[in-house]
């Protein structure tokens, strides 16, 4: 099958730009071995989250004032208690509410996020623009979450958030990062990591006014254990920028890694974990362009999982690309072709010429370019 595909390769570059984060459950599940975990379960949602001395450090390095509060807007304010309304009314634990909080604030700073790519979402109320792909409201979330409504009524997405997360196995053990990753399905759970005292202190300070207001719908949380507050906060010290070695780890990918380099190892492991209904996916061969001849490109054959244009077959595409470019940094693309579209992390996209073909033109498969890394 993979015979058949055609590199096709720009003759021009665009800057690599950073790109935020989305990977499957599995995927989190391969990273596991990896990362830091909780050793204690879920513990239920307490009146008053403790900052204890190790939290605090973080909150002063990160300049957050533990008696004063972490300020924000009354936008991102009601959202927030309306985050934790939602986890309260769903006998959510702490842990779990001061995940879905910590998510809110990377994805959105709270905020209630229209989107210019999808026009419903300017016609409700809603605190900014967001530009990423269609997700829409406080976590980001694409269609495929629910109504458009729904995913910009604070409270709506949070439920759809929690309901998400306990789908995660064994998310009670998870650092609050690796968990938010789960459920957001981003390839690496830094992203998270500095807004996890930011969400333990707002907690804090707003969850006696959510009960009072909500009454019996939040029922009263109960004491927790002070050791889980201390780690909360420890499994979002900054770590060591993590080595293309180490995350190589995860299991080998379905392309023949012998001639590829770093960077393209990775996101073929990445892409393999990501998507296990993926059978085939091609690396290295000789062409007259660099990118596959140097172990820089890997065609993924989307036939390889359902015909290719199959509404089931673009779905899977879509979601490869967008997995691709939400994870760009972290796996080193350069960019990402499919369907007769190239796309930059930067998130620019251009059209490509008719090539005459399904495989000539990227229908049936995505291809993926990096800025390769060196060989291992």
């Amino acid at each position: 099958m993979y015979a058949k595909a055609a590199a096709f390769a720009w003759t021009h570059r665009k800057k690599f730009i950073a790109a935020g984060a989305a990977v499957m459950p599995v995927f989190i599940s391969a990273l596991m071995v990896l990362l830091t975990l909780f050793t204690g379960a879920g513990t239920p949602a307490t009146q008053s989250a403790l900052v204890t001395p190790q939290c605090q450090q973080q909150m002063t390095a990160q300049g957050i004032d533990a008696r004063k509060g972490v300020q924000f807007g009354p936008g991102p304010i009601n959202n927030g208690k309306a985050v934790i309304a939602a986890g309260l009314q769903m006998q959510i634990p702490e842990k779990g509410i001061i995940v879905a909080l910590a998510t809110a604030l990377q994805e959105s700073g709270m905020r209630n996020l229209a989107n210019p790519n999808v026009p419903e979402s300017l016609h409700i109320p809603n605190e900014g623009l967001g530009h990423d792909h269609a997700s829409v409201g406080i976590f980001q979330q694409q269609p495929w979450w629910g109504s458009i409504r729904e995913l910009m009524t604070p409270r709506i997405a949070a439920t759809k958030f929690y309901a998400a997360l306990l789908k995660v196995g064994g998310w009670e053990r998870m650092a609050p990062t690796v968990a938010a990753q789960a459920v957001q399905r981003s390839a690496f759970p830094d992203a998270y990591a500095d807004d996890v005292p930011t969400a333990t202190l707002f907690y804090r300070q707003h969850v006696k006014e959510v009960v009072a207001a909500f009454g019996p719908s939040a029922s009263a949380p109960t004491e927790m254990d002070t050791s889980d507050a201390d780690e909360m906060c420890e499994a979002a010290q900054p770590r060591a920028k993590k080595s293309v070695y180490t995350l190589s780890k995860l299991p080998k990918g379905k392309a023949d890694e012998s001639r590829l380099q770093r960077y393209t190892i990775l996101t073929n492991r990445a892409v393999s974990a990501a998507f296990p209904q993926i059978k085939d996916i091609g690396g290295y061969r000789p062409d007259a362009l660099k990118w596959h001849p140097q172990g820089l490109a890997l065609d993924v054959m989307v036939s390889s999982a359902y015909p290719p244009l199959s509404p089931q077959g673009i779905a899977l595409g879509n979601g490869i690309r967008d997995f691709l470019l939400r994870n760009a940094k972290a796996l080193g693309i350069d960019h990402v072709i499919w369907r007769q579209r190239m796309y930059y992390p930067s998130g620019n996209s251009e059209a490509m010429e008719d090539r005459g073909g399904l495989t000539a033109n990227h229908f049936d498969h995505v291809h993926v370019a990096t800025i390769g890394g060196g060989y291992p």
